[in-house]
């Protein structure tokens, strides 16, 4: 099989919230008022990928955010709908729409992967599949927290597994990623 390398490292983080709980093996459980995980920030100026599952309680701009600057309203890569993934990198705002069914839903598990290769070019992908039409997104994507955006906004839902690269997935590695884990959340 394909071996993905490259990876950026996994995120040393501080849980914070009242409520912060695992639920088993490596899941979190956010309750949307106040829980999140903050670690050292992560400058991405050129390629990257990042890939999490997540089981969003409720889709929505605030509600659905997966990973993003905490205190900013700045940087930010989440679900915005059922419909529109939202990357947003040094205050500049993209939204990839799906047209053909691939959509995001509430409480179920669903694999999130976004690209940015050398030439600028988002690209996301839903359960493997291609989801929406690439867009083209410069500046730098400045992270520094999971399921909490500008100081107040929290997630609600569950997330797993989130990965995050310096390069492009290749489709193949993209592909291998989402199958690697597929039966344990699907």
């Amino acid at each position: 099989g394909t071996t993905v390398t490259d990876t950026v490292g996994n995120i040393a983080g501080t849980m914070s919230g009242t409520t912060f709980s695992t639920v088993d093996n490596g899941v979190f459980n956010f309750d949307g008022s106040d829980d999140y995980i903050s670690f050292t920030t992560i400058a991405l100026s050129s390629e990257f990928t990042i890939s999490s599952w997540i089981n969003p309680t409720s889709l929505g701009s605030n509600t659905s955010t997966i990973i993003n600057t905490g205190t900013s309203n700045q940087n930010r890569v989440g679900i915005y709908n059922s419909f529109n993934i939202q990357v947003k990198a040094s205050g500049t705002n993209v939204f990839l729409a799906e047209s053909g069914g691939n959509d995001f839903g509430e409480d179920a598990w669903q694999h999130v992967l976004i690209v940015r290769d050398s030439s600028n070019n988002i690209t996301a992908f839903r359960n493997g599949l291609s989801f929406g039409s690439s867009t083209t997104l410069s500046g730098t994507l400045t992270l520094d927290s999971i399921f909490r955006f500008n100081t107040n906004a929290y997630s609600v839902g569950k997330l797993s597994n989130i990965q995050i690269y310096n390069r492009a997935l290749s489709s193949n590695e993209v592909l291998h990623n989402y199958n690697a884990l597929k039966s344990r959340f699907e």
